[in-house]
């Protein structure tokens, strides 16, 4: 029974010591395999630099080397490898450079580590720019949607230092970095809030290489109401009425007083926001009855207004007059014929 359990013993112990060994030949043998993932070019410790693309590069990579080393080059690729300026024959002056990947990957120092050899790239190649950055002074300005505010607004500090690539800089002088406020649960009355500071549409194109300080400011304002109001260059005057009586008559506004100018609307200062970008519809309306038709009248005045909720008309041109007279052409259209009903057959 004893040798009957060592011969078993060592049968196994021959087949663990057998898996083992071609386990550990089958990670060390040499295959080729294409893996893909991305790369980004990015300025190295201390270097005052920007480089475009700023965004990562897809890649496809054909790489020689152990089952264990190809498993770890693709691991570090799905996350993204970063390309120093300066190493691995990456340029790191000022100027337009064409970067061969096949190298520079392969300095990469995961890769040299490794057993791993880089056959080839796809893309072969990849064009960068690389510019200077430098340090702005830009001045701030409180952005203060959907409210009205009375008197100056104190911003502290009233200038930040942009760091930032410096063609974006000299291409515009005259930016601005925003403090923007929500005042939307603000009561009416002086506040004194931290916000943080917003870069402006021109910079976002850089706004990974952009470094802003301070990166919060504090401004102080008198809140009068949440309320806006806006002048509107135009509103449309449509016609209302009963269908049943209009069917019988033609309509028209007289020409040049289709639309009504310099219209001032005041309410929720989300609603005013949506009426200015053309999201929420405002018109004049005109409401005729069936004597108002019969009586061809040639004017009417607006008897009601097309407004989302909490909006209020407050002022038409330089009048205050809210129902302006709409001047009107009313004519009756031509009656139709009944249908004649083709005659029945003659009966034999």
């Amino acid at each position: 029974m004893g040798e009957w359990t060592n011969r078993i013993s060592t049968a196994l112990i021959a087949t663990v010591v057998t898996l083992l060994i071609w386990t550990w030949a089958a990670e060390k043998t040499l295959e080729t395999q294409t893996i893909s993932g991305a790369v980004r070019f990015v300025p190295g410790e201390g270097q005052s630099l920007s480089v475009e693309p700023s965004q990562p590069v897809p890649v496809t990579i054909e790489v020689k080397g152990s089952r264990q080393s190809i498993r770890q080059a693709e691991s570090l690729l799905e996350k993204g490898v970063d390309l120093k300026l300066g190493l691995g024959g990456v340029p790191a002056a000022p100027g337009n450079f064409n970067v061969v990947l096949k190298g520079a990957i392969a300095d990469l120092p995961q890769i040299q580590r490794s057993d791993l050899v880089v056959e080839a790239v796809k893309p072969d190649s990849v064009t960068i720019t690389i510019g200077r950055l430098v340090t702005r002074t830009v001045k701030i300005e409180a952005v203060l949607p959907l409210a009205q505010i009375s008197g100056a607004v104190a911003i502290e500090p009233a200038e930040a230092q942009v760091t930032l690539p410096e063609a974006l800089a000299d291409a515009s002088p005259k930016a601005r970095l925003e403090a923007f406020v929500d005042v939307r649960a603000l009561e009416p009355g002086r506040h004194t809030l931290e916000v943080p500071l917003r870069l402006p549409e021109v910079f976002q194109s850089a706004r990974g290489e952009t470094k802003v300080v301070p990166e919060r400011v504090k401004v102080t304002f008198r809140l009068e109401s949440r309320d806006r109001t806006a002048v509107l260059p135009t509103v449309p005057v449509q016609v209302a009425g009963p269908p049943v009586d209009l069917r019988n008559f033609e309509v028209q506004i007289e020409p040049g007083s289709e639309f009504l100018r310099s219209v001032t609307v005041s309410g929720p200062g989300d609603a005013i926001s949506q009426i200015e970008s053309g999201k929420a519809r405002i018109a004049a309306i005109v409401h005729l009855g069936a004597d108002d038709l019969a009586r061809r009248i040639n004017a009417r005045q607006v008897s009601m207004w097309l407004l989302p909720p909490g909006v209020t008309v407050t002022k038409i041109g330089g009048s205050n007059e809210t129902t302006p007279s709409i001047p009107l052409r009313i004519t009756e259209r031509p009656r139709t014929s009944p249908p004649v009903e083709p005659a029945a057959p003659p009966r034999n």
